[in-house]
């Protein structure tokens, strides 16, 4: 638990895009459509790089995914300090936002008859996202401070 927690502190501004990024990747595939597990090419996507791995099958998707992630982490890693925040905080910002265009369709899936309240699911969803955010923030600059003392 130690060692999870360390790791935790060490890479928090991961965090910030991370829990965002898992949410976008589950809601995109549960926001397919049902035709699109039995084989159709009807897919459910705006970016043309994960609409093109979504007709590849989700392994791919993922795949692309994790490969972005990685670039993405590696840039935060490097980066200089306010980049590396600068980053990590777009990235996160703009996943979340890509994330919660998901709301109505996976309501409309899941739990018909509440899409007309995906607005506050959205608040809930960006408001959470916002707290862990501001979390892995304060544990970024409490790091920071630690190594100058």
């Amino acid at each position: 638990m130690k060692a999870l927690l360390d790791f935790f502190k060490k890479n928090s501004l991961l965090f910030i895009f991370l829990t965002p990024w898992i949410v976008d990747t589950f809601v995109t595939l549960l926001g397919q459509d049902e035709s699109f597990w039995h084989g159709s090419l009807f897919i459910n996507e705006a970016h043309p790089i994960y609409h093109y791995l979504l007709t590849l099958g989700p392994i791919p998707f993922i795949m692309g995914n994790v490969v972005e992630l990685s670039i993405v982490y590696f840039f935060v890693k490097i980066l200089p300090r306010p980049i590396n925040l600068m980053l990590a905080l777009g990235y996160g910002t703009g996943t979340v936002w890509s994330s919660s265009s998901w709301t109505y369709t996976i309501l409309s899936k899941f739990l018909p008859g509440q899409e007309v309240n995906a607005f506050y699911y959205d608040c809930i969803y960006l408001i959470l996202m916002g707290i862990i955010a501001g979390f892995c923030v304060n544990l970024y600059f409490e790091s920071v401070f630690k190594k100058k003392k």
